[in-house]
């Protein structure tokens, strides 16, 4: 089981694992692309997957990752699936505007606060969501 820490040097190692483990799956006869991990620790627990873009004012995580897939993963390694960082991105814009579209809390949803002392803003999403997203993207 992964140990909760509020530091992002913690974080990146933790992701860093991540992706250096996907990476040898994928690497098969190719080594011309990038992966970015996301494990995320709480996603198990909710059943939510938390997308951070903004943090202390500066664009941050998928808006500024130039990864060429997207691993995802919960903490307790039951969940795991890689998908192009385009069709995540894509995916999430759908995401943020169904739920415009429905009128749901923006602070609850798109533009919910998150990370070390809430100083992050990212947009939260139900993993089923996601996958439906996703597989909408795809078509």
């Amino acid at each position: 089981m992964i140990e909760q820490n509020h530091d992002w040097r913690y974080d990146l190692k933790v992701g860093q694992e991540g992706e250096n483990l996907i990476s040898k799956l994928l690497r098969r006869n190719q080594d011309n692309f990038t992966v970015e991990c996301k494990l995320d620790t709480m996603a198990h627990r909710t059943g939510n997957f938390y997308f951070e873009y903004n943090s202390r004012g500066r664009k941050s995580g998928l808006n500024t990752t130039q990864a060429d897939f997207y691993a995802l993963m919960t903490a307790d390694q039951n969940f795991v699936m890689i998908v192009r960082t385009e069709k995540l991105k894509a995916a999430l814009h759908a995401w943020k505007q169904k739920c415009i579209d429905q009128n749901l809390p923006p602070e609850q949803t798109w533009k919910k606060r998150g990370g070390d002392n809430k100083t992050s803003i990212g947009l939260l999403i139900p993993i089923n969501e996601l996958i439906q997203q996703i597989l909408l993207q795809l078509r």
